[in-house]
């Protein structure tokens, strides 16, 4: 029989030795009694923060320095008349569990109505902190999910632990919401929430778009190895595994510690579907994957089953690290310079100081391959498009014209250019210029202190080569079929099946491809592009032998660390926050977020919190449609410059890959490009090293930068001139002041 509560607490009681860990003095801590009166037991303490909870395992965590305290849900959220069905259930629970049942039905269920209602869950002592084991006893169910609180120095860390969670019955868990209404705002309450999506974004609490759908994104992107017919129109995903919420003037930081990589982040405000009765944000975690897969008969009768994985993911527990914030800093610049800290001090990203100067990065494309054919026959043939004598070329009239400091990203120089496989070895394109104008290129970029990283694919088979066939060696789907994968069509949000379509490697060949490569590469002295593994992760769900994404992830970042090592210098484009320790600059850093309707405002929140610690860059700016926005969003973010070029005519690119890159011809932007790269190197000459300690936005269309030396930084978005701190700023135009410059 299992253990109640009541009775276990009268034993916690007589131990209270056990659970107080770290003692401080008492002076700003609640007396023993007023927890008792409150209905709360202390379960630890620190020098900044106490732990209590109650009888149903409600969790209270006090900031003895701020005064503010955090409940893991709302107090008397069971007992409000006001409060009722599922939503209600749901608000006084530790966990939202989804799960499949015997019958092939999805279900959710929550640890409020199955588990503490029912008196069957257990509360144990652990260091620093304590251990609730959530029983979910339906027969339908049964399974067993233990969740651990335990306090550091600067946090609190809740975890479930993976590795122990029972399935004891047909059902199977998909998954886990853990402690979803943490720091929640009820409609009395005044804030917002943070969402990582794109460059940043803000949710209003209460903003009145209950009909707009819950913010719900998988951190780093989707599962490439699920089965999609189609997609929503996301523009960015998440890089960094962050939420954040500030309420009536307190605020604190959620990072998702483990279990990033199987993560969603999701967010709400009150009065939505998913949540009427709280503004809410946290995270929930893949536990298993299930997939959909169509069936047809010799009748032709089709129909749809679902097809669970066969392996559980228990590589890591799922974590999450709560940071609340100081007074002065409960804000979201607060929450930026927190998780700045946090990947300086806990994921050892370089903290050295940039080189201020401005940066002009550059990415050519050498070739691409495109369909003909010879003698009526269909094949393949090469396109050059800008080869290693133009990337010279190039870089020597850039040079020329006062753009001192050059960063140069070079795909498709490999053989068969943009679809080079992950299996090649060091063999540049031959109509390029080989191996000979290869090395000319390093170095000329050598010679002229221009950093040279040549894109190297080592995720995506696009053929099969040397010796990996790219069906047998690639990532399989839940159903056990390698996983073809292709680029969105933009008209209807479906994959496109005229394109080239693509397979992923399987991990356990990646060490393989990646030394093979270096081993003709690493003499050159260069520096590498890291192609899609800088924001690509992904899962392999081979029949028994799955691995999920966090085990992938490793396999991943081990083989960035080996070619780190050997080469001079990594760029990715698109950086998740797992590969900010190993990277040297960053480019195609997303300026805003996807727009998403419950969103009500964007913000620079990657920014901010990479700002100071590694080179980062905006998207092409002669990609967009309006380059005088793309150009300010880059000021107001303070991202160097980018531009995407070839060397030949922009036709060339039509009915290929690369079909949707329009101006991209070096000899159309190359002036652009000049002045643009003038206009913000005179009037913001030494910021590019600095950290963004604050941003602010100043009606709908006006904002301020600042940055550490007290430099600010104003941008005008809109078309009428505005004044701000006195300070003029004409329209679709930025401004500065500040004793840096």
């Amino acid at each position: 029989m299992m253990k109640k509560t009541v009775s276990l607490l009268l034993v916690l009681l007589l131990l209270p030795l056990t659970f107080l860990t770290n003692a401080a003095p008492q002076t700003e801590a609640p007396a023993q009694s007023d927890l008792e009166f409150e209905g709360f037991l202390q379960a630890c303490e620190n020098e900044n923060f106490s732990l209590s909870y109650d009888q149903n395992g409600l969790i209270f965590l006090r900031d003895k320095h701020t005064g503010a305290y955090w409940y893991s849900n709302p107090p008397g959220a069971d007992t409000d008349d006001q409060i009722k069905g599922i939503g209600g259930l749901e608000l006084s629970s530790m966990l939202i569990v989804e799960y499949f049942d015997e019958k092939n039905q999805m279900g959710k269920v929550n640890s409020y109505f199955e588990s503490v209602r029912n008196k069957d869950f257990e509360i144990t002592p652990v260091e620093n902190g304590l251990r609730i084991a959530y029983h979910f006893p339906d027969k339908s169910l049964g399974f067993v999910i233990p969740v651990e609180i335990t306090l550091e120095s600067d946090h609190m860390s809740v975890a479930v632990k993976t590795k122990e969670i029972k399935e004891n019955a047909a059902a199977k868990i998909l998954r886990i919401s853990l402690m979803p209404f943490f720091g929640a705002g009820s409609k009395d309450d005044s804030g917002y929430m943070l969402i990582p999506d794109g460059s940043g974004a803000l949710i209003n609490f209460n903003n009145g778009k209950g009909t707009s759908d819950q913010y719900n994104e998988p951190v780093y992107g989707r599962e490439p190895a699920e089965s999609i017919t189609y997609t929503r129109t996301v523009k960015e995903q998440i890089y960094l595994p962050v939420f954040g919420i500030q309420k009536n003037g307190s605020a604190f930081l959620g990072i998702v510690e483990g279990g990033e990589f199987s993560a969603h982040i999701f967010a709400n405000a009150a009065g939505s579907v998913n949540s009427p009765y709280a503004n809410n944000a946290g995270a929930s975690f893949a536990y298993r994957k299930a997939d959909n897969v169509i069936l047809s008969d010799t009748s032709f009768t089709v129909r749809e089953i679902t097809l669970l994985a066969t392996g559980v993911n228990d590589f890591c527990d799922f974590s999450v690290a709560y940071y609340p914030l100081g007074k002065d800093e409960a804000d979201y610049n607060g929450m930026a310079k927190r998780y700045r800290e946090y990947l300086t001090k806990e994921k050892k990203v370089s903290s050295e100081p940039l080189n201020p100067e401005r940066r002009l990065a550059v990415e050519l494309i050498g070739g691409i391959q495109t369909d003909g054919s010879f003698l009526g026959i269909p094949v393949k043939k090469f396109i050059p498009l800008t080869t290693y004598e133009d990337a010279i070329q190039i870089s020597r009239e850039l040079l020329a014209l006062d753009i001192d400091s050059l960063s140069l990203t070079y795909t498709g120089w490999l053989k068969n250019g943009v679809q080079q496989s992950p299996d090649t070895a060091f063999k540049p394109e031959s109509k390029l210029g080989g191996k000979k104008g290869f090395r000319e290129l390093a170095e000329y970029a050598q010679q002229n202190n221009i950093q040279l990283y040549p894109d190297v694919e080592f995720l995506k088979l696009y053929k099969n080569n040397g010796g990996i066939n790219r069906r047998y060696d690639s990532v399989k789907s839940v159903s056990n079929i390698p996983m073809a994968l292709y680029k969105t069509r933009p008209d209807f949000f479906r994959k496109n099946t005229d394109s080239d379509e693509w397979y992923l490697l399987k991990h356990n060949l990646l060490e393989k491809s990646v030394s093979r490569f270096l081993k003709g590469f690493a003499e050159y002295g260069t520096g590498i592009s890291l192609g899609s593994m800088g924001r690509l992760v992904y899962s392999d769900f081979a029949k028994n032998n799955n691995i999920y994404r966090d085990e992938g992830a490793a396999v991943l970042t081990e083989q960035v660390q080996h070619i780190k090592e050997q080469t001079n210098g990594l760029l990715a484009s698109g950086c998740n926050a797992y590969l900010l320790p190993y990277v040297t600059e960053i480019t195609n850093v997303p300026v805003s977020a996807s727009g998403f309707d419950v969103c009500d405002a964007e913000i620079p929140f990657y920014q901010m919190a990479v700002s100071g610690l590694v080179r980062y860059s905006a998207p092409p700016i002669n990609l967009t449609g309006d380059t005088r926005s793309a150009f300010l969003k880059a000021v107001q973010t303070g991202s160097d410059l980018c531009c995407r070029w070839i060397y030949n005519e922009s036709s060339l690119l039509k009915k290929t890959e690369l079909n949707g890159v329009f101006a991209a011809g070096y000899a159309d932007w190359s002036q652009n490009a000049k002045e643009s790269f003038e206009e913000l190197s005179g009037k913001l000459p030494r910021l590019s090293g600095q950290k963004i300690i604050e941003f602010s936005a100043i009606g709908k269309d006006l904002t301020v930068t600042v940055y550490e030396d007290g430099t600010k930084v104003y941008v005008n978005l809109s078309d009428k001139d505005a004044v701000c701190e006195g300070i003029a700023v004409p329209a679709y135009d930025f401004a500065a002041a500040g004793a840096g410059l």
